[in-house]
């Protein structure tokens, strides 16, 4: 690079940002796409959960819903902003991420 003597200016060193930053690409994962598939359950007890999902189906009951993700678990298969869609057995529903936990 340099040795002691020398000085290392400004756009020296700006120039060898932009040519390592070229050479290494920084990913930056916001991780929606890496949460598709993940297995979550829930964080919050039966009787909130209720009136925490919205089934994907109208006719979906909350209660079998709900119940199945307590006892199992369930998977993330779309991110929507703060907002999963997750499958279980018996059907699907939306509910906020802080209403989940990684399993």
């Amino acid at each position: 690079m340099t040795s002691s003597d020398e000085k290392l200016s400004f756009d020296d060193f700006k120039r060898w940002i932009k040519h390592n930053n070229q050479e290494q690409s920084f990913k930056t994962d916001k991780r929606p796409n890496g949460l598709i598939g993940v297995t979550v359950e829930s964080k919050i007890a039966i009787d909130r959960l209720f009136t925490k999902i919205t089934p994907l189906d109208d006719l979906d009951a909350e209660e079998d819903l709900a119940y199945e993700f307590i006892e199992h678990g369930g998977k993330i298969t779309e991110v929507d902003g703060k907002r999963f869609l997750i499958e279980v057995t018996n059907g699907a529903f939306y509910i906020h991420r802080c209403y989940v936990t990684r399993s």
